[in-house]
């Protein structure tokens, strides 16, 4: 910093704290660093969040010396700000627990009915759990892609009239219970089936 120094380059301008611009360097980082280090940090310090999911530790070293956990990871950072909200992401997709709606539920879903919604989710469950096999692990480990589940989701909003989003994000509050995150298929392929498959299977609790 010595060398560096040059009093010519001082400003006569009040220097500025800006958080919004420290935020957003923040992301940065987090987006260039390793998924794995990023993974052993929110393993030491955001153990509460975790375990608020019904995640325990032991159950959460052994969910983090898993590569599926990484690879969340890395779909995930490139959303987030802080390693805070990437840690409240990841919580319920790690976690085993019934999924739990948040307390104020989007406006949105107010235009979320079983009238609408209904069947063209119950079709998509029946298309996914062909395609699942019976999985008792992730859906990757069955042959079964993000392409794959676009594909169902596609197929079903073109049978039924609808935007591919009005099917995505009735599943993304079901599955991650927030509207907000890292690709959605890429993230259900990466999760336990069995958990992805009875978090889907309450759809009427988000319809209206």
């Amino acid at each position: 910093m010595v060398k560096l120094f040059n009093i010519e380059k001082i400003g006569k301008s009040n220097a500025v704290f800006n958080p919004e611009k420290l935020q957003w360097l923040n992301g940065h980082y987090i987006r260039a660093a390793d998924d794995g280090r990023i993974a052993g940090i929110l393993l030491e310090d955001f153990k509460a969040v975790f375990t608020a999911a019904g995640i325990s530790e032991d159950e959460l070293r052994r969910l983090f010396a898993e590569g599926r956990v990484c690879e969340i990871v890395g779909l995930a950072k490139q959303k987030v700000k802080t390693l805070k909200e990437l840690a409240d992401i990841l919580a319920p997709v790690l976690s085993v627990a019934p999924r739990v709606l948040p307390t104020e539920l989007p406006a949105v879903v107010s235009s979320w009915t079983k009238a609408k919604l209904g069947e063209p989710l119950a079709q998509v469950l029946r298309e996914l759990e062909h395609l699942a096999k019976g999985a008792s692990s992730d859906l990757l480990a069955v042959g079964v892609d993000a392409k794959a589940l676009e594909t169902v989701y596609r197929a079903a909003s073109e049978r039924y009239n609808l935007k591919m989003v009005e099917l995505a994000q009735p599943t993304r509050l079901m599955v991650m219970g927030s509207l907000v995150g890292p690709s959605l298929f890429d993230v259900l392929v990466r999760m336990p089936w069995p958990v992805v498959q009875k978090r889907l299977a309450s759809y009427s609790d988000v319809l209206g």
